[in-house]
């Protein structure tokens, strides 16, 4: 993966190693020199006041409990009218009975996936076919995008997303009133520095709205032992196929709750699952997520406004 993304940016790779002392892995890249002057970062989010135009609603097809909270929340601050069903053959359905603004799909779902439910409406007759539609998903592969594309996809979005992210999308397609605020910083650098927990990440997901914070707390804590228990029986039993499909699954909810390095770890344990790694190797990485969690779980019951209980 390395030698591909040097390669990509015109770059060479070089390789030393000597026997009983290891490998040194090199590379070298050759960029110009810019005349051009930092600027500085623009600290301003746009907020949907509501739409000019959406003579129809928004059809969200994800399997996620977490997400679809998360996305439903966002869409009612924005005023925007939305329908959500759960995986791609209830997509296809919808999408034979209504048409819509536009689609937010899933890849990864049960029955019918994302792409196979976007290749059904392309080719078949239905109000949807030339619809937008845009991809969902916790993959960060360019592969991934590009097959999402070739699919019949409009456009591509990464999880977890900040609103921000979600706003362009949507802007692409509806025409919608905004306006531009300050975003104000509130997080307690000591509470930063202490807890597990990102708190920029939060304030980017977020905002000031608490309630809608806890709430995805909430949600993270009443599933995240069940996901967990339910990766460690699949890692047990030595199913690559159901690892890498697991992990996939709860990777974003991980950083919805701001545990970005248990989010990153999680990511690992579904690559190494793709590639059939040993499975010990897997295991440690899932022990390593145990114990994050563990620490984790005081600052997460905090957040969510809840009495700390022995776990």
């Amino acid at each position: 993966i390395t030698t591909k993304l040097v390669e990509l940016c015109q770059g060479t790779m070089d390789v030393r190693s000597r026997r009983g002392a290891g490998s040194t892995f090199s590379f070298t890249l050759t960029f110009k020199k810019t005349v051009d002057k930092l600027v500085a970062e623009d600290k301003s989010v746009k907020i949907l006041e509501g739409f000019e135009e959406q003579h129809r609603p928004i059809l969200i097809a994800e399997d996620n409990a977490m997400n679809r909270k998360y996305i439903s929340k966002l869409l009612e601050k924005w005023k925007l009218v939305f329908e959500i069903v759960e995986n791609g053959a209830q997509a296809v359905e919808q999408a034979t009975k209504h048409q819509y603004s536009m689609i937010i799909m899933d890849l990864q779902m049960p029955e019918m996936t994302g792409m196979e439910a976007t290749q059904w409406i392309r080719e078949h007759e239905n109000p949807n076919r030339e619809t937008p539609i845009v991809a969902l998903t916790a993959s960060t592969l360019l592969s991934k995008k590009e097959e999402a594309l070739n699919s019949g996809m409009s456009d591509f979005l990464t999880k977890p997303f900040h609103p921000g992210s979600l706003h362009e999308v949507i802007s692409k397609y509806i025409t919608l009133n905004q306006r531009t605020v300050s975003l104000i910083e509130k997080t307690d650098p000591l509470r930063a520095s202490t807890s597990p927990i990102d708190q920029d990440e939060l304030q980017k997901l977020y905002g000031d709205d608490v309630d809608y914070k806890r709430t995805s707390f909430q949600m993270f804590i009443d599933t995240s032992h069940d996901a967990m228990d339910k990766l460690s029986k699949m890692i047990q039993q030595g199913d690559y196929l159901q690892i890498a499909s697991v992990a996939h699954r709860i990777k974003p909810n991980f950083g919805l709750v701001g545990l970005i390095q248990c989010m990153e770890q999680i990511a690992d344990i579904e690559n190494m699952a793709k590639e059939e790694v040993n499975l010990e190797k897997i295991k440690v990485r899932y022990e390593s997520i145990s114990r994050r969690l563990q620490e984790a779980w005081p600052h997460i019951l905090r957040e969510a406004k809840i009495k700390e209980n022995k776990i």
